[in-house]
């Protein structure tokens, strides 16, 4: 991979991901209430036809790129944000991430199918994580204006732009520890039931969603790894900060860091929670997004 000098030096604008269109906070006069809320009425009356725009660009774009990859490097792309930006400043973007993976499992299975190895570049990836930027802002300012349009209490408002903001973006589940014990006292009692009719236990999903966590992070440490090797010898310990090869390290990541559909998955992750292949195999099965599943 050799990036080249016009790509952008950074995915991280340095921008909240969702800026909400309404301010109600208490430092603000009634009058400058009022103008806010006017604005988002108006930016809610626009926001229908550019998230529409957008929906049309982002589909566009899928078309001609392997969509199953460019979905991995906007993961890879985010986690890096979410690890190097305050959590105030991403807040919604795994949501816009979660829209895309459904976008993409919209489209024609034998679309995607055929385009997989289609090259992609680093400027298409940021290109469409600035697009789903625009699309989840275009659809909180319409959503929240649907819900103001017939209040007249700006305490109301505000309350209203919280919980649009909590139901439509928040996909913070907690602390990883505490899902999981709830998670499993909570399936453990369906296990027998989870065999007989679908021929697995749901509380194995937990167990194989940590596995294939770990997978993607050793894939993606060892590739962090092969990456500073090169660079330490290429530009030296004194260099490895710089603006220009942290630019450099962040596109390889992005571009480099998803693993391939190859290999057997069913039977890695077997073998990495001592499951049966079967119960792994049926749960895979069942709990995958098949392409071509969701609506357009």
């Amino acid at each position: 991979m050799n990036p080249s000098e016009n790509d952008r030096a950074s995915a991280f604008n340095g921008s909240s991901y969702l800026i909400p269109s309404y301010s109600a906070g208490a430092g603000l006069t009634p009058s400058q209430r009022a103008e806010s809320r006017k604005m988002a009425l108006a930016r809610g009356r626009d926001g229908k036809a550019n998230a529409c725009k957008i929906l049309e660009k982002l589909i566009e774009m899928l078309l001609e790129v392997d969509a199953i990859k460019l979905y991995a490097q906007l993961c890879i792309l985010d986690s890096l944000r979410r690890s190097n930006v305050s959590a105030k400043d991403t807040f919604g973007s795994d949501a816009a991430i979660e829209f895309f993976g459904a976008l993409v499992t919209s489209l024609d299975p034998n679309v995607v199918i055929g385009q997989i190895g289609q090259p992609i570049i680093f400027d298409q990836v940021v290109g469409v994580d600035d697009l789903l930027r625009e699309f989840a802002r275009a659809q909180h300012d319409v959503g929240f204006a649907e819900q103001i349009v017939s209040t007249t209490d700006p305490d109301i408002d505000l309350a209203l732009l919280l919980l649009s903001l909590e139901a439509n973006f928040d996909r913070i589940n907690g602390y990883q520890v505490h899902f999981d014990e709830i998670s499993r006292r909570i399936l453990r009692p369906m296990s027998d039931s989870g065999i007989r009719h679908f021929g697995f236990p749901p509380e194995i999903a937990i167990d194989l969603a940590n596995a294939q966590t770990a997978r993607l992070r050793a894939n993606f440490h060892n590739l962090l790894s092969v990456i500073d090797s090169k660079l330490l010898a290429a530009h030296g310990r004194e260099n490895l900060e710089t603006k220009e090869v942290q630019s450099y390290k962040l596109k390889a990541l992005i571009q480099d860091g998803y693993t391939e559909i190859d290999g057997d998955m069913a039977f890695e992750l077997a073998q990495m929670t001592n499951l049966p292949l079967s119960q792994v195999e049926a749960a895979l099965n069942a709990l995958s997004t098949k392409l071509g599943s969701q609506s357009p």
